[in-house]
Parts: C-alpha cells; sequence; structure tokens
C-alpha cells in the first residue's frame, strides 16, 4: 500500500544462496492521488483530468478519443493493432502494407480503358506500363503510368510498336507504403525497380 501519490520504484530479488537474481524496474507503480487534484507525472495536468495521470504528457492527445492518451495508449488508432506492430499507428485505415490487386485487371481494347478493383484496406493505386515482343520473355521494364491515385480505372491510347504488345501492373497503396505487383506464372514477386512516386 503506497500512503502518498507517486511513482514508485520496485524490486524483486530471488534466489537460492548463494545465487540470487535481482529485478528493478523503475517507476512501475503509479499511485494517483485520491482527490485527483495531485500531479504525479509532473506534467502540470491534474491526476484527475490527466489523459495519462502516470506518463508525463503535456499535449494529451488523444487520436483515438477513447479519453486514453497517446502517451499511454496502447493502440492510439483504435485499429486492432497495437502502436509497435502498426505502420501507420495513427492512421486507423492501416496497418500494414495493402495486399496484391489480383487479377481484377482488365484492359478493354476497343476503348483502350484500363480499369481494376483496389482491394480493401487500401485507398491509392500506381499504374504502370510495359513493352513486351513477340515470344520475348517478360521484360519488367515497366514504368509509372498513373501514381498515387484515388481511381481505378484510365484511358491509355497509347499504342505499342509494330511486333511489341503492352502491358499493365497495378499496386494498391495506403499509409504504409506500396504492396507488389503481383507474381509471375514462376511463383515470384515481381520486381519493380522505378516506382511511382
Amino acid at each position: 500500500v503506497f500512503g502518498t501519490p507517486g511513482l514508485y520504484t520496485v524490486g524483486l530479488t530471488a534466489g537460492i544462496p548463494p545465487a540470487s537474481d535481482d529485478e528493478i524496474k523503475a517507476d512501475y507503480i503509479c499511485a494517483l492521488s485520491a482527490d485527483g487534484l495531485g500531479d504525479v507525472d509532473g506534467d502540470g495536468i491534474a491526476d484527475g483530468t490527466d489523459l495519462c495521470p502516470c506518463v508525463a504528457d503535456m499535449a494529451q492527445t488523444d487520436t483515438d478519443g477513447d479519453s486514453l492518451g497517446n502517451a499511454c495508449d496502447p493502440d492510439d488508432d483504435n485499429d486492432g493493432a497495437p502502436d509497435g506492430a502498426d505502420c501507420a499507428p495513427l492512421d486507423a485505415s492501416a496497418s500494414a502494407p495493402p495486399v496484391d490487386v489480383g487479377a481484377t485487371l482488365q484492359v478493354n481494347a476497343v476503348s483502350t480503358n484500363v480499369a481494376w478493383i483496389r482491394p480493401a484496406g487500401s485507398n491509392l493505386s500506381n499504374l504502370y506500363r510495359g513493352t513486351i515482343g513477340n515470344g520475348l520473355p517478360f521484360p519488367n521494364d515497366h514504368t509509372c503510368l498513373l501514381g498515387a491515385s484515388a481511381a481505378q480505372s484510365v484511358s491509355d491510347p497509347t499504342l505499342p510498336h509494330t511486333g511489341k504488345g503492352i502491358y499493365y501492373l497495378v499496386s494498391a497503396r495506403n499509409a504504409c507504403g506500396e504492396g507488389t505487383l503481383g507474381s509471375s506464372s514462376a511463383g515470384a514477386e515481381r520486381p519493380n525497380s522505378l516506382p511511382c512516386p
């Protein structure tokens, strides 16, 4: 029982003589003021109104509005992914890079329209265009045609040179980054040496 509000360091010693092991935890116990008027963490905000009464936090930022300040909230955006494992801890729309767009890309040769379906967990797309020759190995020479776009279709009137074809690859994007361009027929992830900005 801690009769005085404050942050307390505690220790534990365990062992069988003559051997022993010590564990010390600094500021491990937080005893708040009973009336809420004290300021245990010394940040100038009374315990009763402090969003993180045991962690000094003058900003009192609460991204997800759960009355637990970011300084002591293990999931600042309340997306179910702990901040330590969340690549965008302040953005509830993303906690990991998006998955592949998959086999949703369609090209209509008559209208020169390219369309795709973006997967859940993404809000933007990158579209790449490359050329391939008849009977030659897949060159992976694509460049960015449309970057960081909210669209899921685009018109591309470009025509290939004689004996060449045009291919398109699309990736999904979110606050955590860009997903992959899918895999080759052999199962290897397609390289992306010139990603869209």
